[in-house]
């Protein structure tokens, strides 16, 4: 939907509704080609709560990476949420929450996206 703009449009995995309707679920693995052959969207972003436990699987992080090329999508980023807040207070319980995005941050250097978190 770029149409010589300087802008990359995207489209965040939490509208999902916006896609197919409330009560329907649209797969992350589909997620990029509906978004570019439905409404034009070129980039992407993933919320890890559609694939929590996908987060080592390099197989499934690849396919998501194999998929969205071939249909001419970006992915931008995964967004992180049930990890714990990074700006917890207490010392030990935010190196625990850092510890709790590794997964995620090793995702995205794997396969995905560009580090973005």
């Amino acid at each position: 939907m770029n149409h010589g703009s300087a802008f990359l449009y995207s489209n965040g995995r939490f509208l999902n509704h916006w896609f197919v309707g409330v009560n329907k679920v649209i797969g992350n693995l589909d997620f990029a080609a509906k978004a570019k052959k439905d409404f034009e969207i070129e980039a992407v972003e993933y919320l890890n709560q559609f694939s929590q436990d996908k987060a080592k699987d390099k197989k499934y992080l690849e396919e998501i990476k194999k998929r969205s090329k071939g249909s001419g999508v970006t992915d931008l980023l995964i967004m992180i949420y049930g990890e714990g807040n990074l700006g917890e207070p207490d010392e030990n319980t935010r190196c625990k929450v850092i510890e709790n995005h590794y997964k995620w941050v090793d995702a995205l250097n794997s396969s995905v996206v560009t580090p973005s978190v």
